[in-house]
């Protein structure tokens, strides 16, 4: 589950930078689905 997070974390650290004008704060909502 650890892995699982931190690939998420990750998927929504990118997205948040290729939207960052869009979705600053997509860093901080960082939501773990199965």
């Amino acid at each position: 589950m650890k892995s699982n997070f931190i690939l998420h974390a990750i998927s929504n650290y990118i997205l948040s930078n290729c939207q960052d004008n869009q979705n600053p704060s997509g860093i901080s909502s960082v939501s773990v689905n199965p």
